[in-house]
């Protein structure tokens, strides 16, 4: 973790993130840090980071149907080859996401359902090696009507922001992207989507 608390001078914050990200951890910035304005909030920030639950030397698997491929991940890990990630730590207050395409080689039958499969090993706090392991089913549709209208807005929202973020050079091209991916969803059936509607204005 890396809390950054300054009073008044120029902080380089995108050469301190990547420290925090590929090591698991976070980064946390206080501008015009005063102890009296906003010490109890860093109190309660640093007492949280310690008493929380922890995973350490964790190594995560992912695992996607025939058919489909591992496009990208997105979280504050290493990517050690294709489908295996390494974070030296990870806590309650994390999540991982990654997104799953079409693999256009595979040439085998296709399944009626894409499953995709996390597994996480890790040494608990008290010493012991844990593994967690989740499996998620997802029905295949041809009516795009019904896979949009069971999208989780918010989770493609976030997904969205950290690809543009990760894989654009500069600011146009993010905003070019989020422009671009919300407009071809937006322009589906009727060009209006309930799902969609739950998200921020």
């Amino acid at each position: 973790e890396l809390f950054v608390a300054t009073d008044n001078l120029h902080m380089d914050l995108a050469s301190l993130a990547p420290l925090a990200k590929y090591t698991g951890g976070d980064m946390r910035y206080y501008p015009l840090f005063r102890e009296a304005f906003r010490g109890e909030q860093l109190r309660q920030d640093i007492q949280h980071m310690l008493t929380r639950e922890t995973g350490f030397e964790a190594v995560m698997k992912f695992r996607v149907s025939p058919g489909y491929e591992l496009k990208s991940y997105h979280g504050h890990l290493f990517q050690r080859t294709r489908n295996l990630l390494v974070a030296p730590n990870c806590t309650e207050d994390e999540t991982f996401g990654c997104i799953v395409g079409v693999n256009k080689d595979f040439s085998g039958p296709q399944a009626r359902s894409v499953c995709i499969q996390a597994a996480l090993l890790y040494t608990s706090s008290a010493g012991e090696r844990r593994i967690r392991v989740n499996t998620s089913q997802f029905p295949k549709s041809l009516d795009v009507e019904q896979v949009m209208a069971s999208c989780d807005a918010q989770a493609a929202a976030i997904i969205m922001g950290k690809y543009a973020i990760n894989e654009s050079h500069n600011v146009s091209d993010a905003r070019k992207y989020l422009l671009d991916t919300t407009q071809a969803a937006l322009s589906g059936p009727n060009g209006r989507l309930e799902s969609l509607e739950a998200l921020p204005g």
